[in-house]
């Protein structure tokens, strides 16, 4: 992994250009100028905090308009920070992104385009890494990993490379480094920038546990809708004991909001690359601790 050296300036430029009268006369809508330019500066920021944490490591400035030629805008990135990795680098819009093995984010992202991710296999000592989606796999490096399957990554990627050119005519999106081009994307290449699809990197874990919960909110038409207090809080749960269901609208006992079970409990841990959440579910009810003549079971 390589690391920035401290106090440095780099400078790179990005370019766009197709066969569209605004482009060729180095004018674009100035909506899609400005979120291209605050894509940019999200992606620079991601990468910054997913491979050197929340220090801030680099600072990026906008240092001249668009000039003649294709529509270019110029950015300064300065390091701030010594130990940092260098995220350009990696990313793919450095001189040196060539010496990534197995590709830069820009690159293993192309190759993923809309495909489900579905982990990151690692090895300890490792500084390779095996991305697996869909009908294959991708080998590099890890921190090229994080950044390819990272969701904010990649919607920055697909706002700066791909949208500029919506109904736009042989597109071509390049960066520059004194004047030698360092990235290219042109033609139909630039639509394989896309988003990471929405149930990527989905996983769940299902723990069952016995336990005693208390019975907060009832809905006796519905298995949704209950809701219990658990561990000192009160969650929302699926009742999905059918049996438990039908003496509850059969009994002539009724139990209040509140009351205590003893129940078999499902805690579904639900993980995509964009979100993360706990559910709940009983499964079975298997004592209702009230006084003999108020209990249902």
């Amino acid at each position: 992994m390589t690391i920035q050296s401290p106090e440095t300036t780099q400078t790179f430029s990005v370019y766009y250009d197709a066969q569209d009268n605004e482009l060729n006369q180095h004018k674009m809508d100035a909506y899609a100028l400005g979120n291209s330019i605050l894509e940019i500066a999200k992606l620079v920021k991601q990468a910054d905090t997913l491979l050197n944490g929340e220090q801030k490591t680099v600072d990026l400035q906008v240092t001249a308009p668009a000039r003649e030629g294709s529509l270019a805008i110029d950015f300064a990135i300065t390091v701030l920070n010594s130990g940092g990795v260098d995220i350009l680098k990696y990313l793919g819009l450095s001189a040196a992104s060539a010496s990534v093995i197995g590709g830069t984010a820009l690159a293993v992202a192309r190759q993923l385009k809309r495909k489900k991710v579905i982990s990151i296999e690692t090895t300890s000592g490792s500084s390779q890494a095996k991305i697996l989606y869909n009908g294959g796999e991708i080998e590099c490096e890890k921190t090229v990993a994080m950044l390819a399957t990272n969701p904010e990554i990649r919607k920055s990627m697909n706002e700066v490379i791909n949208q500029p050119f919506f109904g736009k005519n042989d597109p071509k999106f390049r960066v520059e480094i004194d004047g030698q081009n360092v990235f290219i994307a042109e033609g139909d290449v630039v639509s394989e920038f896309t988003p990471m699809p929405k149930n990527s990197m989905s996983t769940e874990e299902t723990q069952v546990i016995t336990t005693n919960v208390h019975i907060t909110q009832i809905n006796f038409e519905s298995k949704n809708g209950w809701r219990m207090l658990y561990d000192g809080q009160e969650k929302a749960v699926k009742m999905d004991d059918d049996a438990f269901m039908t003496r509850v609208r059969d009994s002539v006992n009724k139990f209040s909001n509140g009351d205590m079970f003893e129940v078999e409990l499902s805690i579904i841990h639900k993980k995509t690359a964009r979100s993360e959440r706990t559910e709940y579910m009983i499964t079975h009810v298997i004592r209702h601790r009230a006084a003999p003549e108020r209990q249902i079971l």
